[in-house]
């Protein structure tokens, strides 16, 4: 109600995960980018357990922890992938993992990695670097639990050396209890990718991109009459609908150009079997591909679950103009409820859409100077990550993300439903 702070926590580094709230233990739960994840006293902000999930030197968690059945699923990614940008690094050892823990107590329960087998010599690169592969494979997005299955799905990144696997670009099922493999569903083959890539040098694999993770979580849409779909999207702006027994893919929707920066990045949202989509398509893909305007896509889609219809295609327009580091397309993650969709753009707009048709109900430029409580004068920026939190007439989102090329800011802004 007032922005007046409560209490505070200094974790041991970066966090970049949404913080996850559990009301029935009154407990706060979150990832940092040193793989570490921590469990906090909601009222007090006293750290209640911190449990590290990876030993790898590269290992982080940017996903957020997801809780059901009385235990905490954890994503761990890797920024191993940029480490590659250094020749004489041995290329590479990381491999995706999502963990189960304990929610009481921190404990590990089970680990299901990605990549079935730690990594082998597979050669050596013109530098004589070792190549170490497969490997990658990493899960950016936050595991989906399915309580009346008890199955967690969860999507992966790319494989980071030679060879390309079966697991990179894959969506997976897995038993909750014990972590067991159920089935894999891999939507794009033969993809190894690192930032050497993009300098071009010795530790880009042989493959060399496309880079399409499946970087969103994993949607279950209800279909009515017990029958539900698993739906995916990728940062090639593509979308499927995905059988939950099998895997196999039931229908694909190609939404937009797609790219390194391309496609569906932080989150899909759903709402009954309507399945809402934000696409950011740069223009600078960075990929050495020519991009192709006719099938710009950037800005929110609304498509049917069970088929991959199109209802409804809302583009944003380019109203960067000149400004520098500036995108119109939705990175960030998007929240749905009944009547809206609430979106942030890239460009630093932040938008309520009528759920219905597409059209933008009210929109703020969060990038103008505000005063806040603080005293200060400040800004925010591009708008990435995480989507905006919903609760008790109130609309909280964060504006500002310097990373990759995009607008830098520091706001934490409130809002009432109609945009004041």
């Amino acid at each position: 109600e007032t922005g007046c702070m409560r209490w505070s926590f200094r974790a041991s580094a970066e966090v970049r995960t949404a913080v996850v709230a559990d009301p029935a233990t009154q407990r706060l739960y979150f990832g940092d980018v040193l793989a570490r994840v921590y469990a906090l006293d909601a009222m007090t902000g006293k750290l209640v357990w911190k449990s590290k999930v990876d030993d790898h030197s590269n290992a982080t968690i940017t996903g957020s922890p997801t809780i059901g059945g009385g235990q905490l699923f954890v994503p761990v990614s890797s920024l191993e992938v940029t480490a590659a940008a250094d020749p004489n690094y041995a290329c590479c050892t990381f491999r995706g993992s999502v963990v189960a823990l304990d929610a009481k107590s921190g404990s590990l329960n089970w680990r299901h990695y990605s990549v079935t087998a730690p990594g082998v010599q597979q050669g050596k690169t013109k530098a004589g670097t070792n190549i170490i592969g497969p490997s990658g494979a990493p899960i950016w997005n936050s595991p989906t639990f399915d309580a009346a299955t008890n199955r967690v799905y969860f999507g992966s990144g790319e494989n980071y050396s030679s060879p390309a696997d079966g697991n990179s670009d894959a969506v997976f099922a897995v038993n909750a209890k014990t972590g067991k493999r159920i089935w894999v569903s891999q939507l794009t083959k033969g993809d190894a990718w690192n930032v050497g890539c993009m300098i071009g040098n010795d530790n880009c694999p042989k493959e060399n991109g496309p880079d399409l993770d499946v970087a969103a979580s994993v949607l279950v849409v209800p279909l009515g009459g017990g029958k539900k779909m698993i739906v995916a999207g990728q940062k090639s702006a593509d979308v499927f609908g995905l059988d939950p027994d099998t895997g196999k893919p039931v229908w694909k929707t190609t939404l937009g150009h797609g790219g390194t920066q391309g496609g569906v990045h932080f989150g899909m949202a759903a709402q009954g079997r309507l399945v809402y989509v934000p696409i950011n398509d740069m223009e600078d893909t960075n990929d050495g591909r020519v991009y192709n305007a006719k099938l710009r896509g950037a800005g929110l889609h609304a498509i049917d679950g069970a088929t991959g219809r199109v209802f409804w295609k809302s583009l944003a327009d380019n109203v960067c103009g000149k400004k520098a580091n500036c995108d119109p397309g939705i990175s960030s993650a998007v929240t749905a409820l009944t009547g809206f969709v609430f979106a942030g753009h890239l460009d630093g707009r932040f938008r309520a859409y009528d759920s219905r048709t597409g059209k933008p109900i009210w929109t703020v430029d969060t990038t103008l100077p505000v005063k806040t409580i603080s005293g200060s004068t400040a800004r925010g920026g591009g708008m990435s990550g995480p989507g905006a939190a919903v609760a008790n007439g109130h609309v909280v989102v964060n504006s500002g993300y310097g990373l990759y090329n995009h607008m830098p800011g520091n706001l934490l802004m409130i809002f009432t439903p109609g945009g004041k």
